[in-house]
Formats: structure tokens, C-alpha cells, sequence
């Protein structure tokens, strides 16, 4: 493809007949459909051949109104739709949206109205528009007089209901929140409901029936968020919460559980300065588990748990373990060490003593004390000789594969690779698919370094499959650093425009995802024909499916569909779904970002698919939001950089903003640490977990540095993004990205960031999302002794065995 040409035009012709068969203004009239923009009851005439050219033109046009006013920009919006000339319920319809967004209510309900007999599938749609208009103008009685049709929708019930509250008909609310509930499915909406209930009980001074629905709230609901207003209530109202000790703690834990530590740690209060001993020690345990949960106070759950471990009580083996976890949250490695081992030699149970010394050798591992590891490895699981089980009645099966996988790379790492292909090949029994790849991966190096001819065969066969997977990629690199013919490992750019598919008309697939998209509300018909998918109510095969979300520019739904069974190089007859499932939108903005900023091309695609998959609104459990997931006080340091709009508390930026930040984060990632898949690394993990990790593994091969990496979800991310971006390159005609041989600490880094982007697990498996590791402190220490010579391991672990070493690589050739 040429470089300047627009990735999103190079996608589309693929798909040129199902973008065509699914566009609004190929799709035949319906017969009688009312032209309610002239008038109710005035049948619109099918336009001639001579009129067709001004028809196409205007539907154009209507469809640029819909996408800006998705987009958020309704001035644009009503002014496209006034030069439009479009006409119809869809034109009248998008009307009434534009005004409203405008907060021109009186418009709006006009435009609603006018569409009363219009089309039968946005009845719904427009009642609910009509509704909220009505209601954002102050009448709320009249908007819930509106959608009583569609009072039987839980969600509309409770619009309905809080309407009714406004107007002051607090008796009518209350029965229509009681209603609500009743029909609710998931117990979140059910509390929500009930507290809602709950609140208009107590205006209406039913305090006993108030009582009975916060009361259960206020110990015990979906959320910390009802729990804490259900007390609020509660104590506005005048009605004290007498609770007992057992009550308190029971509801400590349930806001624990839903990260409402503030809320819990007051819950305990009272219990911890005036309880029983025993009810005391059962909060001492909470409170020690909030300070743990709580992340960053690590430091202050270490000294409560080792209060508890000192003692006597039910929690005091526990306390011990948590303790020694807490240590390693800490980076205090070799204390968290030895933790584990005074625990495995005191605990009572074989599970959890075989348990703590799984993770002290892992940590060890991790700390680059890989022959102290190996001894640990093999004492949990032996040196895992061909036949023996995986199972073990100590750890369960995956611990065991795990311990046998690192179990090999310490025996690589200690030169005896004999050693480590026994455990490489033990650590594939009954392995998963992602991990067999790695294990088959390693098991050849160890035999290349054992100088067994079999290793290089089996390099070549994990191209076989996928040559642009991570351990592919890899093998491809050391066949060709060490001299060997790569084989199968071809890394060809994809050619041909491939085999058309045909598919169904967007109306036939819905009707009403068919009005919107008419509309130009597509980001509203991709989100209707998506859930009428996963219900099933409409017939189609794969390919319609498909082609309606590319025609739709919803590549968060295509993405799901297309990936399935694709295998790659794509065959001519999947090379559209190959497209589709690495889709190219918002060209314009992100070749104007990597260019702007030296990236490489596709990266922004390669991160964004991994991201959120295209989905501009997405926002992960740990709060990084838009269609790059970085978190929010990340986005408002590069928005501040990019000239881009900041987003308000719980908001989410534009794709084109989020697009613009994120090239300024990895900008200067890229700059930091001179390596791409290093930047990759610390767009997800943090640049103070990849220079922690610099510290102790600067210069190591790459693919070694990778599986040394302290998080779970940075080594899986790095390898999935790089698949992104081979994939994309070769689709679209470029060749892929080359693999560094090493990954070298930079002779002179920046200051790295006190506070991670995002984490996974850190050494001892523990799920660590959102949190920084280290902390501020650690950070400060990592930024002060940048510029200096990187520390340098013994030799041993400094260099890769013979004949891998860099040194040899480089003279044989780059890696491709």
C-alpha cells in the first residue's frame, strides 16, 4: 500500500458489495411509508431514475448529520441536516434528536409528535424521546403519562418512576419503584430500586416500611455505593443504625468486597474499642485484609498481620501467608522469601505449605536467583522426567506447570539445557493452546543449546501454524541469527483484494437498526443489531453479521465475529474477514499521530485492538477509559501535551483525543527506552516496573527478558500487540516490525513515573491491577540513579549460553 494512502480506503473495497447491499440508500422503500416531514398520512412516491443521484446525495448528507451528533457535536449536526434537503421519518426523527441535544425541548416534542403513525419500529424510541423531552422542559407528569405504554421495560419503569417522584405524586412513585423491582432480574437493579422506594417511603413519613427496605440495605447490598446511601437515608430521617458486632463485621466484609474501604474501616470501629476478645480479633483480621485490599498500604498491612501471625486465634496461619505476600507487594523480595519459608515449615496444611514455597521460588526466579530457583522447582516437583504426572495432590495442575516451565528457564539460565527440555516438555501436559506454544518454543532452545538437531525442526514447526505469533516470530529470529534456513517462517505481505462475500440488506437483518442507520445513528443501530444477535431474534449467517457492523463502522462488534477460526496467512476467500477483524478506522488522526511523533505505523491500531477493540466508550474494572485505556490523571497529562479536551470525573475522551494522548505517551516511552517492545511493555505494566526490571535483567534476549517480566498481563500484552502489529502491517502491505535481539537498559533514561498506567500480577501471581509497584518512594529511587552504567549480573546470568549469545547473534545477521 502506498504511505499515503488512507487505511480505511484501503479496507473497504473487500467488502465493496456488503457496504453496498447494507447502505440505507440501496435499500428499497417500503411501500406506504408515511412522509411524515409533509404532513401525517402523505404516502411517499418512490424517487425517479432522474432523482435518484440528488436522493443518494442527500441520504449522504443525513448520514454525516447522524455521526456528528453521535460524535457530540449537534451545531454541526442541525446545520448538515438544514443543507441536507433529506426527507422522511428518519430525517424528522434525527430532527427531534438534534433539538433535544440543543435543548430545544419544545422543537423536539414536535418533531416526536409529527412522527406519530410513522414507522412501527421506533414507536418505542419515540415515546421514550418524547418522554425526555418532556421532562427535561419540567413536565414530568406528562412524561410519564408517555411511556406507561412501555412501563413494563425495567428501565423505563424506573425513568418513569423518578418522574413521577419529580412531579410530587410521591405515592404513584412509590408504587411504580415497588413495580419496578418486582420485574427486575439482577439483584443491583433490584437494591437500586428498593432504596429508591425506600427514600420516597420516608417523604411520605411511612417510616416502618422505609425501615424495612434501607435497614437490609444498609448491612447487605450490591453495592458500597446503596449501602452507604441506604445509612444516609437512614440517618436523615433521625432513624439510628443499631447494629451488633456480629452485624458490623458482617458488613465490614461485604464493603470490603466491594473495595468501600473507607466505609468498612468505620463499620470496625466501634467493634475494635469496645467488643468482646473475640469479636476484637475477628476485626483486627478485616481491617488487616482492608489495608491489604486496599493497595498501597501494604506497609501498614504488613505490621497488622504480623500482630495477628504473633498471636493466638483461628487466623494466625493465614495472617502468616498474607503477611509474606504483602512482602513481595512491598518489593521487599527477600523478606517476603523467607516469609514463605518460615510458613511452609510451621503451616499445618500440605496445600498451603506446598503453596508458599511455589512462591518463594518464584520470586527467586524472578529476582534473577535462578539456580537458588531451580533447586526449589525441583524439590516441589521434580526434575520432570518423561512420564511422570503432571498432578500433584500438594499443587494444583496449573501451579505445577508453572513451576515446571520456570523450573526450565532457570535450568536454561544455569546451563543445563538437557535439564531444561525435560522440564519444558512436563510443563506440557494437558498445557492450554497459548501455553503449549510457549513451552514447545522453549523446549527447541533448550535443545538447540543442547546441540540437538531436533531443536532447529521443531523452530520451524511452531511456524506452521501462525508465523506472526510472538514465539513464531522468535523462532523465525534465532534461525536466522544462528544461521539456519527458516523454512515455513515466511512473512509475506497479504496481496489481492480476495473473494467477495454476499450478504443480507442491514433491514433484513433488522428493521430498526435499519432506521437508525438511515439515520446516520450508527453507533445506536450497531448497538441495537448487536443485541438482537445475542438474542438471537434475527436469521443471518456469519458474513451478514459482519458486513452490517463494518457497515455500521462498529468494529468492536465485527472484530468478535470475524477473528473466530481465522488462520493466517488468510486464505483468498477470508481475506475481507482478515480485514474486518483488524479494521482501520480513524485513519485520518492516527496517521497524523504516528507521523507526527516518529511512530511506527499501525502501532496505535495494534495497542487499540488489544485495548478496548475499538470501542471509543470502553472503561476496564480499574477505571482506564476510552478507546486507548489509559487511566484517567495518564490522559490529562498527555491531553494537556496534545492540546486536547480533558474529560470530567467518570468521563470518557473522544477517539480522536484519546487517539492524540496516547501518541504522546508513546512518544515518549519510545524515547525513554529506545525499544519498542519495551515502549509496549510500559504502555501496560508502567515505565517503573519495566526499569525495575531493567535493573535486574538489562541485556538479556529478548524473549528471555519477556517471561522474566514481574506481571502476568504485561508478558501476555506484549506478544498480543505485537501480533497486532505484524498482522497489520502485512494486510496492509508493509513489511513487519524486527524483533531487538536483546533488551538493554538505555545508557541514559529519563525519570520514570511514580504510578503505573496498569498492572496484572506481580511475582507471586497475585492479581495487582491499577496499582503502582513500586511506590513513590521506590519510583524515587529508580529516577535517582538514572543516567548511570546499568548494574551488571555474574556472567552466568548476564549472557545467554552458547551459541545464543548477542554477540554471535549479531555477527550471524539481524533477526527479522
Amino acid at each position: 500500500m502506498v504511505r499515503g494512502m488512507d487505511p480505511k480506503v484501503a479496507f473497504l473495497p473487500a467488502l465493496a458489495f456488503a457496504l453496498t447491499a447494507c447502505a440505507g440508500n440501496g435499500a428499497p422503500a417500503r411501500s406506504g411509508q408515511q412522509d411524515t416531514a409533509g404532513g401525517a398520512g402523505k404516502t411517499r412516491a418512490v424517487p425517479s431514475r432522474q432523482d435518484a443521484g440528488a436522493a443518494s446525495r442527500a441520504q449522504v448528507a443525513l448520514e454525516d448529520a447522524g455521526r456528528a451528533l453521535e460524535s457530540g457535536d449537534a451545531a454541526r449536526a442541525r446545520t448538515l441536516l438544514s443543507a441536507s434537503g433529506a426527507q422522511g421519518p428518519e430525517s424528522v426523527f434525527l430532527g427531534a434528536r438534534v433539538a433535544a441535544a440543543l435543548g430545544d425541548h419544545v422543537e423536539a416534542a414536535r418533531l416526536y409528535r409529527a412522527l406519530v403513525g410513522g414507522p412501527p419500529e421506533i414507536e418505542p424510541l419515540r415515546l421514550m424521546g418524547l418522554a425526555r423531552v418532556l421532562a427535561g422542559a419540567g413536565s414530568f407528569k406528562e412524561a410519564a403519562a408517555e411511556v406507561e405504554p412501555l412501563a413494563g421495560r425495567v428501565a423505563l419503569a424506573e425513568e418513569r418512576a423518578a418522574w413521577l417522584e419529580k412531579a410530587g405524586d410521591l405515592a404513584s412513585a412509590a408504587a411504580a419503584y415497588h413495580a419496578a423491582s418486582a420485574k427486575a432480574g439482577a439483584r443491583s437493579v433490584r437494591d437500586r430500586l428498593a432504596l429508591a422506594e425506600g427514600r420516597v417511603l420516608l417523604a411520605l413519613g411511612k417510616t416502618a416500611q422505609a425501615r424495612a427496605l434501607l435497614d437490609p440495605l444498609a448491612l447487605d447490598a450490591a453495592s458500597g455505593k446503596i449501602m452507604r446511601e441506604a445509612e444516609t437515608a437512614l440517618a436523615a430521617a433521625g432513624l439510628a443504625t443499631t447494629w451488633n458486632a456480629a452485624q458490623r463485621l458482617a458488613r465490614a466484609k461485604t464493603l470490603a468486597a466491594h473495595r468501600a474501604f473507607d466505609a468498612a474501616l468505620a463499620t470496625l470501629a466501634p467493634v475494635l474499642s469496645k467488643a468482646s476478645k473475640a469479636d476484637e480479633a475477628e476485626a483486627r483480621w478485616i481491617e488487616a485484609n482492608v489495608l491489604y485490599d486496599r493497595r498501597r498500604h501494604y506497609a501498614e498491612a504488613v505490621l497488622a498481620l504480623g500482630r495477628i501471625a504473633a498471636g493466638r486465634g483461628p487466623h494466625v496461619e493465614d495472617a502468616a501467608f498474607l503477611a509474606a505476600r504483602a512482602l513481595s507487594r512491598l518489593d521487599r523480595d527477600d523478606e517476603a522469601v523467607a516469609a514463605y519459608r518460615s510458613f511452609a515449615r510451621k503451616a499445618r496444611s500440605k496445600e498451603r505449605a506446598a503453596q508458599a514455597r511455589f512462591l518463594a521460588a518464584r520470586l527467586e526466579f524472578f529476582m534473577g536467583k535462578e539456580r537458588e530457583a531451580l533447586l526449589s522447582f525441583e524439590a516441589l516437583v521434580g526434575r520432570g522426567k518423561p512420564g511422570k504426572s503432571v498432578a500433584s495432590p500438594a499443587l494444583p495442575a496449573g501451579d505445577v506447570r508453572d513451576a515446571h516451565f520456570l523450573a526450565g528457564l532457570s535450568a536454561l539460565r544455569t546451563f543445563k539445557p538437557e535439564r531444561a527440555a525435560l522440564h519444558f516438555e512436563a510443563a506440557s501436559q494437558d498445557a492450554p493452546a497459548e501455553a503449549l506454544a510457549r513451552n514447545r518454543y522453549w523446549t527447541a532452545v533448550a535443545r538447540v543449546e543442547a546441540k540437538g538437531r531436533g531443536g532447529f525442526d521443531l523452530l520451524r514447526d511452531l511456524c506452521r501454524g501462525d508465523p506472526t505469533s510472538w514465539y513464531a516470530l522468535h523462532a523465525r529470529a534465532r534461525l536466522m541469527a544462528l544461521g539456519e534456513a527458516p523454512g515455513p517462517c515466511r512473512l509475506d505481505p497479504v496481496t489481492g483484494a480476495g473473494e467477495t462475500p454476499k450478504v443480507l440488506p442491514l433491514e433484513e437483518l433488522s428493521p430498526l437498526a435499519g432506521f437508525l442507520a438511515r439515520a446516520g445513528l450508527w453507533r445506536e443501530a450497531a448497538e441495537v443489531l448487536h443485541a438482537e444477535e445475542q438474542e438471537g431474534s434475527a436469521k443471518a449467517g456469519v458474513v451478514s453479521w459482519i458486513a452490517a457492523y463494518v457497515r455500521l463502522d462498529a468494529p468492536q462488534h465485527a472484530i468478535a465475529r470475524a477473528s473466530a477460526n481465522l488462520g493466517w496467512p488468510p486464505a483468498p476467500r477470508d481475506l475481507w474477514r482478515a480485514r474486518a477483524a483488524y479494521p482501520a478506522p480513524y485513519a485520518d488522526v492516527v496517521r497524523r499521530t504516528e507521523e507526527r511523533h516518529g511512530l511506527p505505523r499501525f502501532l496505535v491500531y495494534a495497542i487499540a485492538r488489544k485495548e478496548s477493540m475499538f470501542d471509543p466508550r470502553a472503561v476496564s474494572p480499574v477505571g482506564a477509559v476510552g478507546l486507548m485505556q489509559m487511566m484517567p490523571f495518564v490522559y490529562a497529562r498527555n491531553a494537556k501535551l496534545a492540546g486536547v479536551r480533558q474529560i470530567s470525573e467518570g468521563g470518557v475522551p473522544g477517539p480522536d483525543d484519546s487517539i492524540r494522548a496516547a501518541g504522546f505517551e508513546l512518544r515518549d516511552l519510545l524515547r525513554r527506552f529506545g525499544s519498542l517492545p519495551l515502549a509496549i511493555m510500559a504502555y501496560n505494566g508502567g515505565a517503573a516496573a519495566v526499569g525495575r526490571w531493567l535493573d535486574r535483567s538489562s541485556g538479556l534476549p529478548l524473549d528471555l527478558f519477556v517471561e522474566k517480566a514481574g506481571f502476568d498481563q504485561t508478558r501476555s500484552y506484549v506478544r498480543r500487540v505485537w501480533q497486532n502489529l505484524v498482522r497489520y502491517r502485512l494486510l496492509f502491505g508493509e513489511a513487519p516490525p524486527e524483533l531487538p535481539a536483546t533488551a538493554e537498559k538505555p545508557k541514559a533514561a529519563g525519570p520514570l513515573p511514580a504510578v503505573e498506567l496498569d498492572a496484572d500480577a506481580g511475582p507471586d501471581g497475585e492479581t495487582t491491577e491499577g496499582e503502582a509497584r513500586p511506590g513513590a518512594g521506590d519510583a524515587l529511587r529508580l529516577t535517582r540513579g538514572a543516567g548511570r552504567p546499568p548494574r551488571r549480573a555474574p556472567l552466568a546470568r548476564a549472557r545467554w549460553p552458547r551459541p545464543c549469545s548477542p554477540a554471535r547473534a549479531s555477527r550471524r545477521g539481524t533477526p527479522g
